[in-house]
């Protein structure tokens, strides 16, 4: 299985039509790729993942992009502050979302088609923003429970930590077996939690 970081290092995709700015911020751009042809062409509005953390971008989503826009369908790829961003985390992020859905009108789309996608973070910011804009939304992978996500972060961080200080080898790997999966038996079921739009 391939390690989730290894994005960070793959050759990006082929470059967008045009890289837009739906806002005043460095950061408030979107890559729009359009099929050939003639459109209008229902339009796919993909927002990234990578945990809201700013060594995350917008290139990792590119090669979805660029095949959705060999099957037709436009796409605006959408960038975004994130942590570790002057003005990321929450609620510049949703802003940034927002505002992202909000410049749609002003692209040579079919503005009858469009469908927000998001991976992991990404999806949890497309669940949002669908509420919020009304519109279809697939999700991929989303964290669907930030408040569960955040503090399963830290329950994983506190089990590594006990694993790596672990005298007993007994020890050792009961602590380190729940470490690597993230979950022990007394996990709590996922529940839905999401800003208010």
């Amino acid at each position: 299985m391939r390690n989730s970081e290894d994005i960070l290092t793959d050759p990006p995709p082929p470059a967008a039509d045009a890289r837009l700015a739906y806002g005043p911020e460095p950061l408030q751009f979107g890559d729009l790729r359009a099929p050939a042809g003639e459109g209008p062409f229902p339009l796919a509005i993909v927002i990234h993942g990578g945990y809201w953390k700013a060594n995350y971008n917008l290139i990792h989503t590119g090669h979805l992009c660029w095949a959705l826009t060999e099957d037709g369908v436009a796409t605006w790829n959408v960038e975004y502050r994130s942590l570790g961003d002057p003005g990321g985390g929450w609620p510049g992020t949703g802003e940034d979302i927002a505002r992202a859905v909000e410049f749609i009108p002003k692209l040579p789309v079919d503005h009858t088609r469009i469908v927000l996608v998001g991976h992991s973070a990404g999806g949890q910011l497309a669940l949002w923003a669908a509420k919020k804009a009304r519109l279809p939304v697939v999700a991929l992978a989303p964290v669907s429970d930030v408040q569960e996500s955040a503090s399963a972060t830290g329950r994983i961080a506190r089990r590594r930590s006990s694993c790596l200080q672990s005298t007993s080898p007994t020890a050792r790997r009961s602590s380190c077996s729940r470490s690597a999966s993230g979950r022990s038996s007394s996990t709590a079921p996922m529940t839905t939690a999401f800003p208010t739009p």
